[in-house]
């Protein structure tokens, strides 16, 4: 048990004594100094307060100090010290008067940052400011009561079930780097952790899930009166066609010549030696579907899909197209995101390797040092497109 007291044992040179709080744990007394200064005519013979203000001011610091030790459980206390004690009280007070802005932090934090990321950063700090009522909340209070409801209550707009999981993930990530930044040494200016704790693992992404080989033929074969869903479908089997290509890559992929299209898959270019660079060469069994997604010409490879001005834009736009076809051919819901893991499935489901699965859909991987200086046997992995490609009727598409 923690306890408090005020006493009076320490004399100034100017006849002023010096009002501190003892701190008893285990039998073990520490000293915390106060600003409360006693006159000898407010004590007693004995060095005891008389004066009913210093008094009341004591037993109000006694208070503060009871409520802070509250915090502390039996079990944070096993083998702790009463020097353990006052080191984490006073980390407490040194918290309670650093003042941190969490959302001014996190954008000076998002500067430099690729505009993709920085967006999702954002999209996780607007549901947490809608969910919190306003655009600002000092750091320190941020606790895990809230972050809990925020977990469990907070309204989805956008992104389905585990939509907040994936919130909580980039924000904790934020209040990491604000202690990493502001936590020096013997500073420990942020020394809570509220996220830990919590379950932020990724949950299962919805609508991503392999595709039956029967499902994306009907998508190859579909032909929709609506010109904004024959987009749709295009965007899917193109993404297909190309080794399970993300949108953003698609999205930002310039016009080239030639029959190969090389790029760097952004979400790993940087995780990678080889900056994830993949060379897919272009089959000519997808020349319908580019052909609706190149109307229009440009500096861009596929100009369709450039309807909106950010790429998160188009993806949200294509896949709600994408939704109304499913529904009027009464399939379950799918994503354009769908089309790496049916890739992938399909692939090893016809004996292709694992690592030349990996190479095509440029994951990160456990690539060792021979790997970071010999290029890749793309026509291998080539191959394994075209084998899968195999699998399907391309009758119409102009093959």
């Amino acid at each position: 048990m923690i306890t408090f007291k005020p006493v009076v044992n320490y004399r100034r040179r100017d006849g002023t004594y010096a009002v501190r709080i003892r701190v008893t744990f285990r039998r073990q007394h520490r000293y915390l100094a106060t600003t409360i200064t006693a006159y000898p005519q407010q004590l007693t013979r004995s060095l005891r307060l008389k004066d009913p203000a210093l008094i009341a001011a004591a037993e109000g610091l006694v208070r503060d100090l009871r409520e802070v030790v509250s915090q502390l459980n039996p079990f944070t206390l096993e083998g702790k010290t009463v020097d353990w004690v006052v080191a984490w009280i006073r980390q407490q007070y040194r918290r309670m008067e650093f003042r941190l802005d969490f959302f001014e932090f996190a954008e000076r934090w998002l500067e430099g940052k690729k505009p993709q990321t920085a967006e999702n950063y954002r999209s996780a700090l607007r549901a947490f400011s809608r969910f919190i009522g306003r655009g600002s909340i000092d750091i320190n209070d941020i606790d895990r009561p809230l972050l809990a409801s925020f977990l469990r209550d907070a309204p989805v707009v956008r992104g389905g079930a585990g939509a907040n999981a994936r919130y909580l993930s980039l924000l904790s990530a934020i209040f990491s780097a604000a202690r990493s930044f502001y936590n020096d040494g013997d500073q420990i200016r942020i020394p809570r952790t509220p996220f830990d704790g919590l379950d932020l693992r990724k949950p299962p992404a919805q609508g991503q899930d392999a595709l039956p080989v029967e499902v994306i033929q009907k998508i190859i074969d579909a032909r929709p009166e609506s010109r904004k869903q024959a987009v749709a479908l295009a965007t899917f089997v193109v993404s297909f066609g190309t080794m399970g290509a993300n949108h953003a890559d698609l999205y930002d992929a310039r016009s080239f010549r030639g029959d190969t299209w090389k790029y760097n898959r952004q979400k790993t270019r940087d995780r990678r030696a080889d900056h994830a660079k993949v060379l897919v060469e272009i089959d000519p069994r997808l020349r319908y579907h580019l052909s609706i997604l190149q109307e229009g010409g440009g500096e861009w490879w596929l100009p369709a899909i450039h309807r909106q001005e950010t790429c998160n834009g188009s993806y949200r736009q294509l896949s709600q197209y994408l939704y109304e076809w499913e529904e009027a051919e009464g399939l379950p819901h799918f994503t354009i995101g769908a089309t790496r893991h049916s890739w992938a499935t399909i692939a090893r489901s016809i004996g292709v390797e694992k690592a030349t699965v990996d190479e095509g859909l440029a994951h990160v991987g456990d690539f060792r040092v021979a790997d970071i200086y010999a290029e890749r046997d793309w026509r291998r992995i080539n191959d394994a497109n075209r084998r899968v490609l195999d699998l399907f009727s391309w009758e119409g598409c102009g093959a």
